[in-house]
């Protein structure tokens, strides 16, 4: 959670369903910018991820761009990790990475005060 392209599974008490982030940007004082994993409203989307592109992934999925608001906290995510809430995964490979960041900062749905924080990776 500390860099881009690391994943973690944060449980949601309303669906009961894990919800999967990716890092996709950190902010100058390292909170990560992060987007989940939708397979309902999927229409909204613009990048897909399929079977193959993390293991997590079991299905076509969309990134969801358009419920990110604003970075989140890292120190209560670590929290969240230390209490077994917030589960890290393997982080996602770079070239799905990038394919995310640059739809995201194609994306009108991705706040424009955050794309600055988004960078392509080598």
């Amino acid at each position: 959670m500390k860099a881009v392209g690391d994943t973690f599974i944060v449980p949601n008490p309303s669906n009961k369903k894990d919800h999967f982030y990716i890092v996709i940007g950190l902010t100058e004082n390292g909170d990560p910018i992060a987007v989940n994993l939708t397979t309902t409203d999927i229409d909204r989307s613009t990048c897909f991820l399929d079977k193959g592109d993390h293991p997590w992934i079991t299905q076509r999925s969309a990134v969801n761009f358009w419920d990110v608001k604003r970075p989140m906290i890292l120190a209560k995510l670590e929290e969240g990790a230390r209490h077994g809430i917030v589960k890290p995964q393997v982080p996602i490979g770079r070239g799905v990475l990038n394919r995310i960041i640059e739809a995201a900062q194609a994306s009108r749905l991705f706040p424009d005060v955050l794309k600055r924080y988004l960078k392509v990776r080598n």
